[in-house]
């Protein structure tokens, strides 16, 4: 008897025999990554903040430029090697604290309104004491970068607010009026505190960006400190670096009822002598880019790699 039940086992295979369910691994929300690439930035000294826009075609970091002189730097490349883009489209960015690049839209008419032509960079940029959050983009005919004074600025006077990436969706009603949805991390200045991420979006037909708490409330309640939050494009997963203890990991959170604690990036990104900062993502999740920190060595800038 048991020799048949081999044979019908060798035929028909084991979990026919005995019934046995598959049961289906859970897919990680981002990840796991197999491979991991470190970028190659040139004419930039310790670049921080790695951005780039959705179609690959412009990057931007945070650092020192050739003159000296510390602030968000619009590079030029692709994949992963990249250089400081000409002269006239850097003009502008010296007073700002630091940016990430943001989708690219039509030029403001003034008015209110996003009707001219052309497509032009835009970013969300971090100035301030307390460092506030609001929009900049750059004027072809102008040749620099300016305050998009429609959007005004996000800021809390507890913290520092630091914007990840940011979603343009359509608006149904008027093409005319851009829907943008705007990651941001807050960073207590108060002991009373503690870290949030928010999920902010324009309430048109105004363009202030209003916080959705309740959609982070359970991982805001985790207490851990938080370094950077970014969205995919579907808005169905959050992208965070965080510490409760130890090392900043990278995280992963699938959307619920709202965000909770993720769990780590699966694949090669993670190590327990570094700290893993400023996530960026594509808009599925496929490629992460990061920088890597030596744990305890203020000194060290670390190295920006992109994951896939």
């Amino acid at each position: 008897m048991l020799r048949g039940v081999c044979l019908v086992a060798l035929l028909g295979g084991c979990d026919v025999v005995f019934s046995l369910d598959h049961v289906p691994l859970a897919k990680a929300p981002c990840g796991p990554y197999t491979t991991l690439t470190p970028l190659t930035i040139t004419g930039v000294t310790n670049p921080t903040h790695f951005s780039i826009t959705p179609d690959g075609t412009l990057a931007m970091v945070v650092g020192k430029d050739a003159s000296n002189v510390v602030r968000p730097i619009l590079l030029t490349g692709s994949g992963t090697t990249w250089a400081p883009d000409v002269a006239a489209r850097q003009t502008g960015l010296n007073a700002l604290v630091g940016a990430h690049l943001a989708p690219q839209e039509k030029l403001p008419d003034g008015n209110g309104a996003y009707s001219k032509d052309p497509v032009s960079p835009a970013i969300m940029a971090w100035l301030g004491h307390p460092l506030q959050t609001t929009r900049y983009y750059y004027s072809p005919s102008a040749k620099l970068w300016a305050n998009d004074v429609a959007v005004g600025s996000f800021g809390d006077p507890d913290y520092d607010v630091i914007p990840g990436n940011t979603i343009v969706s359509p608006n149904g009603t008027d093409p005319t009026l851009p829907n943008r949805h705007v990651t941001l991390t807050e960073h207590t200045t108060s002991t009373a505190n503690h870290d949030q991420i928010l999920l902010t979006a324009n309430n048109l037909p105004s363009y202030g960006l209003v916080a959705s708490p309740t959609r982070t409330q359970l991982l805001d309640e985790s207490g851990d400190t938080f370094d950077q939050a970014v969205l995919t494009d579907d808005q169905q997963t959050l992208v965070y670096s965080a510490k409760s203890a130890g090392s900043f990991e990278i995280f992963a959170s699938a959307k619920g009822t709202g965000f909770d604690v993720g769990d780590a990036v699966q694949g090669m990104v993670d190590t327990p002598d570094h700290d893993e900062l400023e996530p960026w993502i594509d808009a599925t999740c496929s490629k992460l880019y990061f920088r890597r920190v030596t744990v305890g060595q203020s000194g060290d800038p670390g190295t920006i790699f992109v994951a896939e």
